[in-house]
């Protein structure tokens, strides 16, 4: 009897010892994936951008998008020959007005030119350049004057005649250019020359006076 009891003791305890190392075991490896456990989907790169525009070669293609069809080139009408200047020395001696003296009559021309301005315009377009640069550079020009082109508007020496009612521009040399060019020149001597001025004096008169050329 009590070696029966004995040897039950020792297999209880060694029951337990199996038992101790079985549990043991699933500590470490762990618990077996299921078979039916899924996989997480694999992510796509985002695309890449697209490469930068040329700006320029887009801007080109727009402005000709833009630009108005004009049709074929229409030949440009010849303009008139310039009226005939008098010989430069038969004014070097006249005297240059002051456009601001006391008893001046420089506000006086300076009003009425102002009234030949819509006269003047077409010689500060595209079109009227083009059609009186065809005469070359036929503008009469104030001896000693500065001939070449700079920055700045031009400047004509207007020769005057005055009869008590009126005044004639008789001639417009260029006294400076500036950065006019000969169409621009032409065609104001063209349009000057010959001009009336409603600017009375108190009798005959004969003056220069400088005027600025401006659209």
């Amino acid at each position: 009897m009590k070696r029966t009891a004995i040897i039950a003791g020792g297999a209880i305890v060694a029951l337990g010892a199996g038992a101790v190392l079985f549990i043991d075991g699933l500590g470490e490896t762990g618990p077996t994936p299921s078979a039916t456990t899924q996989e997480a989907p694999l992510t796509t790169p985002p695309p890449r951008p697209p490469p930068p525009a040329d700006v320029r070669a887009t801007r080109a293609a727009l402005a000709q998008l833009a630009a108005p069809d004009t049709g074929p080139t229409q030949p440009v009408e010849p303009p008139p020959p310039l009226p005939p200047a008098p010989p430069p020395d038969t004014w070097a001696a006249v005297e240059i007005a002051n456009p601001h003296g006391a008893g001046s009559l420089g506000p006086a021309i300076n009003a009425a030119l102002a009234r030949l301005k819509p006269q003047l315009a077409e010689c500060f377009t595209r079109p009227g350049q083009a059609r009186y640069a065809q005469l070359g550079s036929a503008a009469s020009k104030v001896p000693g004057g500065d001939a070449k082109r700079h920055v700045g508007p031009a400047i004509v020496l207007l020769s005057l005649e005055g009869d008590g009612h009126q005044m004639t521009i008789v001639d417009a040399p260029i006294e400076s250019r500036g950065a006019a060019s000969d169409g621009t020149l032409n065609c104001a001597q063209a349009k000057l020359r010959g001009a009336k001025l409603a600017v009375e004096t108190e009798s005959a008169v004969r003056m220069r006076f400088r005027h600025v050329l401006r659209p």
